[in-house]
């Protein structure tokens, strides 16, 4: 599935460098206007690199997906992204609020919003 797939408002998206400030913009952002963060980073979804990923502890009233859900053992891709964002996007829009798409992994985001090309799977070499 892809954004345009979707009959809902377009997902914002706000991306940038690690330590950017993308955080604090985010969360201004998600509680103007009553949304969840899905995040969009590459060490950001495993349990434990909060360090290596900067990644976030989410306050109560802005719900983030996508954060320390693996552990560092699993493997992770842009496809399995795809279908994750896909799912937390469609969660978040059935209960009514704004999924926002925040981070700074540029492969995750490009292969949400323009798909991927047949065939790509992971090389295990």
């Amino acid at each position: 599935m892809s954004p345009s797939a979707f009959s809902a408002p377009p997902v914002p998206c706000l991306v940038g460098l690690t330590a950017s400030g993308k955080r604090e913009v985010a969360l201004w952002c998600a509680r103007a206007s009553d949304a969840e963060v899905i995040a969009c980073d590459a060490f950001g979804v495993y349990r434990g690199l909060r360090l290596l990923s900067a990644a976030p502890t989410a306050p109560a009233d802005v719900p983030h997906h996508l954060v320390g859900v693996l552990s560092p053992s699993e493997a992770y891709s842009a496809a399995r992204f795809v279908a994750d964002a896909d799912a937390a996007v469609a969660d978040i829009s059935a209960r009514g609020r704004r999924p926002w798409i925040v981070g700074g992994t540029a492969l995750y985001l490009r292969s949400w919003l323009k798909g991927l090309g047949a065939g790509v799977e992971r090389d295990e070499a």
